[in-house]
């Protein structure tokens, strides 16, 4: 049986000049009952009944197009708002505040500024680019208008074929999109705009590239960094903490400072506000890294609130930017003719792949790895590693 959400709009005639309305029922989102709405605008401006008729009609079909469109009587009020979607560039243009009613742009801004208290800027930036789309795809068909209590299961499935087939994307990108757009929902349930997520039941879509940096092969990897030893000593340095300490090469390794190394303790300290998962977390630095960063490069003479990865190739106060060193080192690669497969963040995958391969049990290598649990490492091992036994890999037997 086909869901009501509203029932027909009709004249409600009245023997005098007043009490004529149109009528219809809604159902409230929020309690899933029907409820009654009167709209009685324009009827005591008409002189005779003829006028009145005819007015009625004409609010009849306003009304019955609204309605099939997804228009509800709720949220109704006007809002000023900052229009979180629009890009940067366009908002310097045009400016960003909006005026509005309960429709996705205007809710997704409040989404966004809501998110943007607790996410970090590149998390912030992903809930941004993928709301933005989401937006921009209802806007295209004709959604955007809609009541957001509107949204419905139906038009989730559209978009995430639309993402899927049209425009192509990998398994992991698609569910990236659902969990953003599922807590976009979740956070319109707790403020009361709708009743229910009507972001489930999304078809699987399976994986069509593996976009993952690759270790790298011990040839490639000794050619390669004897090269950036020689030639860019800095970029040297990124790699070698990357190997030995398995830093992220993002904000952990970018934005990492001389105080957060403990060259008595030999660890470094990884601070909440540039760790992945936003806890402080501590990794042990190896013998040989140690030895490269006392001996060599001397870190512990400059000032301790300099960045290890500043301008000029040595400490600074201020760091180096987001692709500098990515740029520098597929400059390298490309050079000696290497695989792209290789990426500058292959050299923390490498490292933890000697570790495996030399035995550390599993324990170790969660906590060297800053996993939170160890089903996180069982997945990283069966990635980098499958289910290769050095025993078979050694001693399997001649077929004569």
């Amino acid at each position: 049986m086909k869901d009501v959400v509203a029932t027909k709009p009709r004249v409600i005639e009245s023997n005098g000049k007043n009490g004529w309305y149109v009528y219809f029922s809604v159902k409230d989102p929020l309690t899933g009952k029907m409820c009654p709405v009167k709209i009685e605008r324009g009827f005591r401006k008409c002189t005779t009944d003829e006028e009145r008729k005819a007015w009625g009609k004409k609010l009849v079909r306003e009304y019955t197009k609204k309605l099939k469109a997804g228009w509800t009587p709720w949220h109704q009020d006007d809002k000023i708002y900052d229009d979180e979607i629009v890009y940067k560039n366009e908002g310097e243009r045009f400016g960003v505040r909006r005026k509005g009613r309960a429709c996705v742009r205007l809710c997704a801004s409040e989404f966004l500024q809501y998110k943007a208290k607790s996410l970090k800027p590149k998390t912030l930036s992903s809930y941004k680019s993928k709301m933005r789309i989401f937006c921009l795809w209802l806007e295209h068909n004709d959604y955007g208008e809609y009541d957001i209590s509107a949204i419905d299961n139906k038009i989730i499935l559209e978009f995430f074929n639309y993402v899927t087939n049209e425009r192509d994307l990998d398994k992991v990108t698609v569910k990236t999109y659902q969990i953003k757009i599922h807590a976009f929902f979740d956070y319109l349930i707790k403020n009361r705009y709708v009743l229910s997520n009507p972001v489930h039941d999304i078809p699987a879509v399976r994986k069509k590239r593996d976009m993952a940096p690759r270790r790298i092969f011990k040839g490639d990897l000794r050619h390669l960094l004897e090269t950036i030893k020689t030639e860019d000593p800095q970029l040297y340095l990124g790699c070698m903490m990357q190997f030995y300490c398995a830093i992220r090469p993002g904000t952990e390794l970018r934005l990492l400072k001389i105080k957060h190394i403990d060259f008595w303790g030999r660890t470094i300290v990884i601070n909440s506000l540039d760790a992945k998962n936003a806890h402080e977390e501590g990794v042990s630095i190896p013998e040989q890294l140690l030895a490269l960063l006392t001996d060599v490069y001397h870190l512990q003479n400059y000032d301790p609130e300099m960045y290890v990865f500043g301008k000029h190739g040595i400490p600074g106060h201020k760091p180096l930017g987001k692709n500098n060193m990515r740029n520098r080192f597929n400059k390298f690669r490309d050079s000696l003719g290497l695989s792209r497969d290789y990426k500058y963040y292959s050299f923390k995958h490498t490292g933890a792949s000697t570790l495996i391969e030399a035995g550390f049990n599993i324990t170790e290598i969660m906590q060297h790895l800053r996993h939170s649990d160890i089903e996180s490492t069982y997945h990283y091992i069966r990635r980098r590693k499958g289910n290769s036994s050095r025993e078979i890999q050694e001693n399997f037997p001649d077929p004569y």
